[in-house]
């Protein structure tokens, strides 16, 4: 197989890491590529060395606009991609040599391989209940990001498969499940061949304002989904209910509270026989108001994952 893989990296601020990451580009033993880089207004030197690499090297396209945010650079990035596939990679990681050559395969819809960050899986492939397989509590943590992910580019762009450009926040998960609808066959390879530059100042560690709107728009789209049975619904509520706690943590009680009061009167609860006993727990919480709880569990979890 020799067909055009497109791999779209949006670059903002990484001038400490992306040099790395287009040298692991350029390095790929599979040779069929374009490299599309997409400076999204950068205030460092990220993009005088992007130019550098592509005056260089004729498989890179660069381009350069305004902050526009990553959405709406990746949404881009899929406009100037000519590829049969695409893939996408953040600037401040870098794939292995071998990345494109053994994730690409014609014959799935979308092929997966694994990260310095997830644990090993033990399932190869779906080819039945895309949806319910791959949303389910066992694998949903494949299906968050759109890095190491190789995609049909005429399977996004014939239905349309945008990442929402009003989010900030999940924005990846609704994307993928997006593409999940009209994919027939998932391949995952167990095989590390994406590498995550964990940064201090991911936004995993930060207070990210309207998270609370942004987790119940990801949750009601997962919810009006026809495919999706209500075990995988009733987990993906609690999900991203989970997520609202632990952002709303890292602020005041006061605004935690005022949200949690929010979400138990504008929530529909279900018997959640079927859930862990960790999101059943979750669930009785902020059902009897136990804010104060969930708010020193929140505290918890964000001192852990510092």
């Amino acid at each position: 197989m020799n067909e055009l893989v497109s791999i779209i990296v949006p670059v903002y601020n990484v001038e400490k890491y992306i040099k790395k990451c287009i040298e692991s580009l350029l390095e790929q033993t599979y040779k069929n590529i374009e490299i599309i880089l997409i400076d999204d207004g950068s205030t460092d030197s990220s993009y005088e060395i992007c130019k550098e690499y592509s005056k260089k090297n004729k498989n890179i396209k660069l381009f350069h606009q305004e902050n526009k945010g990553v959405s709406k650079t990746r949404n881009n990035g899929i406009l100037y991609s000519t590829g049969n596939y695409i893939i996408f990679v953040d600037a401040d990681d870098y794939i292995d040599n071998e990345f494109v050559e053994k994730i690409v395969d014609d014959e799935y819809d979308l092929n997966i391989c694994l990260n310095n960050f997830n644990y090993k899986c033990n399932i190869n492939y779906v080819k039945k209940d895309i949806l319910n397989t791959c949303l389910s509590e066992k694998y949903h943590k494949l299906f968050l990001g759109p890095v190491c992910k190789l995609y049909k580019s005429d399977i996004i762009k014939k239905n349309k498969i945008w990442f929402p450009e009003n989010m900030n926040f999940g924005e990846d998960t609704y994307f993928n499940v997006h593409y999940l609808k009209y994919s027939e066959s998932v391949r995952i390879i167990n095989y590390i061949g994406y590498h995550i530059n964990k940064t201090n100042d991911s936004l995993s560690r930060k207070y990210i304002p309207n998270v609370y709107n942004q987790m119940l728009t990801l949750y009601n789209y997962i919810n009006s989904i026809h495919k999706i049975n209500n075990n995988i619904k009733q987990f993906w509520q609690i999900r991203c209910i989970k997520q609202i706690i632990i952002n709303d943590g890292r602020t005041s009680y006061k605004n935690f509270k005022k949200d949690m009061e929010k979400l138990n009167s504008e929530i529909t609860y279900y018997d959640y026989k079927n859930q862990s006993k960790k999101n059943r727990t979750v669930m009785i919480l902020i059902k009897q108001k136990k804010y104060r709880i969930l708010f020193l569990i929140s505290k918890y979890i964000n001192r852990k994952n510092i």
